[in-house]
This record gives C-alpha cells, structure tokens and sequence, in this order.
C-alpha cells in the first residue's frame, strides 16, 4: 500500500494544487487532514425552528446525522455544535488509528439502516467523542458554496468572496442545488469578478 491516502469525490475538481499540499502535510504524524463545512461566506451554518420570540430549537447537520443514525443523545449533543467535517476531500496516512475507528463508528451508524451521511457522521463522532487528531483545513480546501466564488480573470482562477480573496483549492460540485452544473457542462454560472464585472463562466474542471 501506499504511505498516504487522500481521497476526492468525483464531484469535486482541483483548482489549485496548494490545497493538494495542505492537505498532505496536514496528515502528517498520524493526522486527519479534513476541511469543515463552514465559512464566513457560506451564511447560516445553523437551522433555527423559533418556538416563540427567544426560544428556538437549534439543528446542525452534525446532530441531525448522528440522531438518524441511532447515536446517543450524549453523542448527538457532543457534536450538534462542533464544525462539520467534510468528508469529500480528506487525506490518512495508512496506519493512523482513524481508519479502525472510523469503521466502528460507521458500523454503529449503518445498523439503523440510514447509509445518507453516515460516512460523514461517523468521522466526525470519531474526531470529535473519540478524540481522533485532526488537522482542519480552511473551506477553501473543499469548497461547495458555488454562488459564494469570485472569479480572478487576471489569474483565470476562482477565489474566495472576500479579502484577501484566497484561491479556492478544491471546487466540490456537490449537493442537490449544485446538480445543474455536475450534470450538463453547458449550465453556466454567474459570478462577480474581482473589479466588479458579472461574467458568465462553466464552474467545471476545464481541461
């Protein structure tokens, strides 16, 4: 086998390969190296059903997983709040502890017969309650607000929204408001370049 695995779904691209070197030099010395899912461009990363004017229930995607998947109200607690880590893009070195531990997470989730997100609640119970090293990336390693992206035409590359607009690394054409641009290159995006102009552009990997 190989020293280190990194793995990218088939619906993510790289748009810059510094990403691809955090990625690796985070999984040093027995490292997760994993981005979240959260980002000071992304808006609401929390869901709030308001019973009355100042009580709410709170929901993240991380207790919403792990109580589908018959995890412990204590478990769900533990990671209801805790930045979401997405498991699209990660990288292991082949013996770090995380890949048993994974798994027995993994196996805990599929017995309540829920396979949508398991995955990736099981890897965040294994960082977060079992207290797996992690490295977090910053969002732009793995990023899937496409309408959030500025777009660099000196450069031709994508960039973070705001300063100091930060190139995107991976671009993750994931989720069901993103099935247009996965599924047909010809849907284009628009997207506001870094002096202000609006452009059409294909969001997808160009050869």
């Amino acid at each position: 086998g190989f020293k280190k695995y990194l793995w990218i779904d088939a619906d993510a691209w790289v748009n810059d390969w510094s990403a691809i070197e955090l990625y690796f030099k985070g999984s040093d010395n027995k490292t997760l190296s994993i981005s979240t899912s959260a980002d000071r461009a992304y808006g609401r990363v929390l869901r709030a059903d308001w019973i009355f004017s100042n009580i709410a229930f709170i929901r993240s995607q991380n207790y919403k997983h792990a109580k589908s998947s018959g995890f412990s109200n204590q478990i769900s607690r533990e990671v209801a709040l805790k930045p979401h880590l997405n498991i699209g893009v990660f990288c292991l070195e082949n013996d770090a502890p995380h890949w048993i531990v994974w798994q027995k997470n993994l196996r805990l989730a599929l017995k309540k017969g829920r396979i949508f997100g398991s995955e990736q609640v099981a890897m965040n119970i294994s960082v977060y309650c079992d207290q797996m090293k992690v490295e977090i990336l910053p969002a732009y390693c793995n990023w899937y607000a496409l309408d959030k992206l500025k777009y660099d035409q000196i450069n031709k590359t994508f960039v973070e929204n705001y300063l100091p607009n930060h190139k995107i690394g991976i671009i993750h054409l994931a989720g069901k408001h993103n099935d247009k641009y996965r599924l047909s290159s010809n849907n284009l995006i628009e997207l506001s370049t870094l002096d202000n102009k609006i452009i059409k552009t294909s969001i997808r990997f160009i050869k």
